[in-house]
């Protein structure tokens, strides 16, 4: 007989095997007549067969289903893992993902002796982590989903040399992977997909994947945010000179690529219903942000060939820069934006009772102040284009120019929402004034929908001009990807 112990919560279990005389190998299977016996305290589970009484125990103590595993390998990497003392949350991540190497027929203790200095890893949970991500990627290799492993892309397999190559990194030890589910890190994505935006990060700074919520490994979501963030660093390890925007913008859509290739919808002959089916599935009933779901099309449409792609690429690289460059870049101007609206409501006003009763030469004076503001625009404009000319010229780690970049994109940013709020708050008063006679008005100085045409269309200027691809280095907060 053979005596397996583990510790959940201080309390040892007993797991007991007996095999048939003369031929033990670890492996419990009771449709040769073998016995197991699970033992906590005073109480004695049978579980040689499917018995209520033994799934129950194994569920309560979040033990996975001992039959056909091998109980001797399974306890090592139990005790390589877990350690000897272990609880029941890190017990059922470990179980689920026993199961789910056994469904996949994934060596686990194999993948875990090719993890150099698993043991040398002080956490418990990261030891679990790294195990796990490793087990994730040798998945995406023997099974090769959809034909995402082994797809080719310019004569190429890029998708084997990235998962290739990060798996390396982490059998040799050299790209950590870090429990953070307890960090306050807020992550930047404010959408309805919890199981795709909470689950990881990649911190190109610490050169490790951040875990950030527990999440079953079969996990379709999550299995492609896992792709997302290994194209991070991949990237990062072949030192691809790419923009922020570039870098983030391909991750996600790989992501998405993944997931088509997973479902079989990977190119011709799917059809648009098909994917509007497998959103539905996934998500059901959720709401689910615009920007998501231009993912799944974009990946569509790439894998499939079709012209729509340029279109939704370019929507998706607009929409990420003003995520991970211009939100951080301008969180400075937004704050000055009420207090120079309100200022700018009281000149305004003063020169309206100054000129009541002379419209011409409030029109005059309205479009000489625009041609002044305009004029400081371009002034602006000018400035920007000559740094982010100089950043693609030199090196382009050159943080020098980089933060006089920043600084003149707030600059000219607040020129141009000085100039949209002239306009707006110019045009209540000639309506109210000239137009409608009033003797009394008032001009609402809330703050300006950042999100409207008339505020994007400088951000959409910039994007086009290429700006935003000299910005390389990551912004305050912006780090982890």
């Amino acid at each position: 007989m053979s005596d397996f112990r583990i510790n959940i919560d201080q309390v040892p279990i007993d797991i007991l095997l007996v095999e048939r005389p003369g031929r033990p190998n670890g492996v419990f299977e009771p449709e040769k007549g073998e016995r197991l016996t699970l033992k906590k305290g005073p109480d004695l589970v049978d579980c040689s067969g499917d018995s209520a009484s033994c799934r129950d125990f194994l569920r309560q103590n979040n033990l996975p289903n001992f039959s056909g595993l091998n109980l001797t390998r399974w306890h090592q990497t139990h005790q390589a893992v877990l350690s000897r003392s272990t609880n029941a949350v890190l017990e059922a991540e470990f179980a689920s993902l026993v199961n789910f190497c056994r469904d996949h027929h994934l060596d686990l203790f194999g993948i875990t002796r090719s993890l150099q200095g698993l043991g040398n890893v002080p956490e418990t949970r990261d030891r679990l982590m790294t195990l796990k991500i490793a087990c994730l990627l040798e998945y995406v290799v023997k099974e090769d989903p959809g034909g995402f492993y082994t797809a080719r892309e310019e004569g190429k397999r890029s998708n084997q040399m990235m998962i290739d190559a990060v798996l390396g990194k982490i059998r040799a030890g050299d790209l950590k992977v870090k429990n953070s589910q307890d960090s306050p890190r807020k992550l930047i994505d404010n959408e309805q997909s919890p199981a795709i935006y909470c689950t990881l990060a990649y911190d190109s700074r610490a050169n490790e994947l951040q875990v950030f919520r527990s999440y079953p490994p079969e996990d379709l979501l999550s299995q492609a945010s896992f792709v997302h963030e290994v194209l991070h660093a991949y990237r990062d390890m072949t030192r691809a000179d790419i923009s922020i925007e570039e870098d983030e913008s391909s991750a996600y859509i790989k992501g998405m690529e993944y997931l088509l290739h997973h479902e079989g919808l990977a190119g011709p002959p799917t059809k648009p219903e098909q994917i509007d089916a497998l959103i539905q599935r996934l998500f059901g009933q959720r709401e689910i942000a615009p920007l998501y779901l231009k993912r799944v099309w974009a990946a569509h449409y790439r894998l499939s060939g079709l012209p729509e792609y340029r279109r939704l690429r370019q929507e998706i690289g607009l929409e990420i820069s003003n995520l991970y460059i211009v939100g951080p870049l301008l969180a400075g101007v937004f704050s000055q934006i009420r207090s120079r609206a309100e200022a700018l409501a009281q000149t305004i006003q003063q020169t309206t009772q100054a000129l009541a009763s002379r419209p011409d030469a409030f029109r005059a004076w309205r479009q000489k102040t625009l041609d002044e503001y305009n004029k400081a625009l371009s002034v602006r404009l000018a400035q920007v284009q000559e740094t982010g000319l100089l950043l693609r010229k030199s090196d382009r780690s050159n943080a020098t120019l980089e933060a006089k970049l920043y600084k003149e994109v707030a600059d000219l940013y607040l020129a141009w929402v000085l100039i949209v709020t002239f306009d707006s708050f110019v045009s209540q008063i000639e309506d109210q004034v000239f137009r409608q006679g009033k003797k009394e008005y008032a001009i609402s100085s809330k703050e300006l929908d950042t999100g409207s045409p008339e505020m994007q269309w400088l951000l959409v200027y910039l994007y086009n001009l290429g700006l935003f691809s000299y910005i390389k280095s990551r912004c305050d907060g912006i780090g982890s990807k």
